[in-house]
């Protein structure tokens, strides 16, 4: 059996595997008003987010949201 590699493959292994401030996938989006994560309350790099009617992410996560009424 045989594997064949594309060349560009190479690049790839220096491309970083999470999203970081200042990155390229960062800027893209936050310059379109996206949320990307950074908040307190988890940590996840992958995450964006747009909220209706230009609202914005509490950076401190969902502690007045009351779940207790479902």
């Amino acid at each position: 059996m045989s594997l064949f590699k594309p060349h560009s493959m190479i690049l790839l292994i220096y491309i970083e595997g999470k999203i970081t401030e200042g990155s390229l996938p960062h800027r893209l989006f936050t310059q379109r008003g996206w949320d990307w994560g950074n908040w307190n309350d988890i940590q996840d790099y992958q995450h964006v987010e747009k909220r209706a009617n230009g609202e914005k992410r509490d950076p401190d996560g969902y502690s007045n949201l009351s779940l207790t009424n479902r």
